[in-house]
C-alpha cells in the first residue's frame, strides 16, 4: 500500500470520526435544530413513538412507507429515552452498521482507500442536516431532520451496486456478502415501496455477469429477509396502497413526469454527471470490463428511478451525487485491480467527487449545531421529549414556517398540561403539528401522522378516530384543509372545552376531562 492511499484512507476516516464526533457532541450538549420541514421531525418521532407503543406500520397504521425507519427509531427510544434526540442516536447506529455492512459486503472488493471513501459517505448521507433534494446550495445555514428514509435508500443502493459491480476472487466469495445484499434490497423496499426497482436491477446485474453464485445468495437473502420481515408482503403493498391513496392522481406521481424527473437528475449535476460518464466508457472501452460497466449502468438507473420519487417534482438538488459517486469508485477499484491505465485518474476523479460531497455538507452540520446552540435561549419547551428542541424559520426549503409550528406545540403542550395529565388522553390536531410524541400519549392510529386532505383516515363517511379523547384546532392564522375536516367531524362527539393562544380545543363529550367551561 502506498502513502498516497494511506493518507487518502486516513483523511477519510477522520472526516467520518469529525462527523460523527460532532453528531454525538450536539446530542449530547447541543440543541435539536430546524430550519426547515417542522412537520418532517414530527412525523418521523412521531412514527417512532406509535412503534415504541407497540404498534405495526402500515398493519396498525397507515404509513407511507414499511416501517423499517420507525422501527429503528423506536428500538432506539428504547435504549436512550423517547426524546427527541433519538434520531440522532438513530442515525450514528445505523452508520455503524452499515459501515460494518459495508466492510463483509466489499472485503477484498475494494481497496483501503476505497472502503474508507464508502464509510465517509455513508457518514455525509447519515448525519448531514442538509436535504438532498433541495435546489439551493449549500450557502446559507441549513439543519433539518427531513428526508432520512430517501437517504438510507441512497445509501443502501451504494453498496448493492458495489457489490454488483466488483467480482469476488472466486465465486464462493460472493455468498455472504450477497445474502447481505439480499437483506439490503429488502430493507431498501420496507424503507420506501418505489425503493423495490433496486432488487430487479442487482439481480439483472449479475446475471449480466453470470455471477450465478452471487446472484443465488441475493435471492436467498431476500427471501430470508421478507420471511421475517414482511413473509405476506403485507406491509409493503399496504404502504404502496397507502401513498397511491394520497398521492396517486397527483401531477409528480405520474410516470410521464417521473420519467422526466430521472432524465433531470443527472443533469442537475453536470460536472459530476460528464465524471461518471467518463468512468463508465472508459470501463466500456475495455472489452473484459463490459459486463460489470453494463451491470454498473444497471443499477445506477435503478437509483436514479429511486431518486424520481424522492421529493416533489422539481426537487433535483443533489439526487446524482450518490450516483456518481457509485459509478466513480466502482470504475477506479475496476481499473485498479486490472492495472488499467487511467486507474489513477479514475481514483482521483471518485475521490475528488466524495470530498466534494462530503465537505460542504460537513461545514454545514457545524454551521448547524453552533447556530442551533447560540439560539438556545429562544427554545419554549422545557420538558418532555421536544426540551432540547428548537424550530426557527428562515424560508430556505419547501416550508418556510417551521417557528409557527413551533410555537404552536409548546403552547399546545402548556395547554393541554393545565387540562391534566395529557400522557393518558389521545390527541389530534391540525396544522401538521403531532402532540402523541410530544406529550409521550397514547397513540390515534387511526389519525393520519402526515396531515393530507386525501388520508383515508380523513374521509368524509369516518368519525375523528375513537382512540382520541381531544381534538385541537388551530385558531391562528387562515384554517387549512385539515382543520375545516376535522371542524366538520366534531359534533355530535365532541364539545368546546378551553382555548389557549393558538388552539381551540374540543374534548370527548362522553371524557372525564376537567374543562374550564365545563
Amino acid at each position: 500500500m502506498d502513502r498516497l492511499e494511506k493518507r487518502i484512507a486516513l483523511s477519510c476516516l477522520l472526516g467520518t470520526a469529525l462527523l460523527a464526533g460532532l453528531v454525538l457532541l450536539n446530542a449530547l450538549f447541543g440543541v435539536f435544530y430546524d430550519t426547515d420541514h417542522f412537520g418532517d421531525t414530527l412525523f418521523l418521532l412521531g412514527a417512532g413513538w406509535r412503534v415504541a407503543q407497540g404498534l405495526t406500520p402500515v398493519i396498525d397504521f397507515g404509513h407511507f412507507y414499511g416501517g423499517v425507519m420507525a422501527e429503528g427509531i423506536a428500538a432506539t427510544m428504547a435504549l436512550f429515552g423517547p426524546g427527541a434526540f433519538a434520531f440522532d442516536y438513530f442515525t450514528l447506529l445505523l452508520l455503524g452498521a452499515l459501515s460494518a455492512t459495508a466492510g463483509v459486503i466489499l472485503f477484498r472488493r475494494m481497496s483501503l482507500a476505497g472502503m474508507a471513501a464508502v464509510i465517509l459517505t455513508l457518514a455525509t448521507l447519515m448525519l448531514t442536516r442538509y436535504p438532498l433534494e433541495l435546489n439551493d446550495p449549500i450557502i446559507g445555514v441549513v439543519s433539518t431532520h427531513s428526508f432520512l428514509y430517501n437517504r438510507v435508500g441512497l445509501a443502501l443502493l451504494l453498496l448493492a451496486g458495489l457489490y454488483s459491480a466488483l467480482r469476488a476472487a472466486s465465486p464462493r466469495g460472493d455468498l455472504l456478502p450477497g445474502v447481505l445484499v439480499g437483506l439490503l434490497v429488502v430493507l431498501a423496499m420496507l424503507t420506501k415501496p418505489t425503493f423495490a426497482v433496486l432488487a430487479p436491477a442487482v439481480l439483472l446485474a449479475l446475471a449480466l455477469q453470470r455471477r450465478w453464485h452471487g446472484l443465488g445468495a441475493v435471492l436467498i437473502g431476500m427471501v430470508a429477509a421478507l420471511a421475517v420481515l414482511d413473509p405476506t408482503l403485507q406491509r409493503w403493498l399496504g404502504a404502496l396502497a397507502y401513498a397511491q391513496a394520497q398521492v396517486g392522481d397527483k401531477d409528480s406521481a405520474q410516470v410521464g413526469l417521473l420519467m422526466r424527473k430521472a432524465v433531470q437528475i443527472p443533469l442537475a449535476q453536470p460536472v459530476a454527471t460528464t465524471f461518471a460518464l467518463a468512468a463508465l466508457a472508459t470501463l466500456f472501452v475495455t472489452r473484459t470490463q463490459r459486463a460489470a460497466a453494463l451491470g454498473l449502468v444497471v443499477v445506477s438507473g435503478a437509483g436514479v428511478g429511486m431518486a424520481a420519487t424522492m421529493g416533489g417534482n422539481g426537487s433535483l438538488g443533489q439526487l446524482a451525487l450518490p450516483m456518481a459517486i457509485l459509478i466513480a469508485l466502482a470504475a477506479a477499484e475496476i481499473a485498479h485491480r486490472a492495472n488499467l491505465a487511467p486507474a489513477f485518474t479514475l481514483r482521483a476523479i471518485a475521490f475528488c467527487l466524495v470530498a466534494a460531497f462530503a465537505l460542504p455538507h460537513g461545514a454545514n452540520l457545524a454551521r448547524a449545531a453552533i447556530e442551533g446552540y447560540a439560539q438556545r435561549d429562544r427554545m419554549l419547551i422545557s420538558e418532555g421529549p421536544y426540551a432540547s428542541y428548537l424550530a426557527l424559520s428562515k424560508g430556505v426549503g419547501r416550508n418556510s414556517t417551521p417557528a409557527a409550528q413551533y410555537e404552536m406545540l409548546a403552547d399546545g403542550i402548556a395547554a393541554l398540561h393545565r387540562l391534566g395529565d395529557p400522557s393518558q388522553w389521545g390527541i389530534v390536531a391540525d396544522n401538521g403539528v403531532i402532540f402523541e410524541h410530544a406529550i409521550l400519549g397514547r397513540p390515534v392510529p387511526g389519525y393520519p401522522l402526515w396531515q393530507r386532505p386525501e388520508a383515508p383516515e380523513l374521509a368524509p363517511d369516518l368519525p375523528i378516530a375513537p382512540e382520541a379523547d381531544i381534538a385541537m384546532i388551530g385558531r391562528s392564522g387562515t384554517m387549512g384543509e385539515v382543520g375545516r375536516i376535522l371542524t366538520a367531524k366534531l359534533r355530535p362527539d365532541f364539545i368546546p372545552c378551553t382555548t389557549s393562544t393558538h388552539w381551540t380545543i374540543h374534548v370527548r363529550r362522553t371524557s372525564a376531562i376537567a374543562c374550564p367551561t365545563r
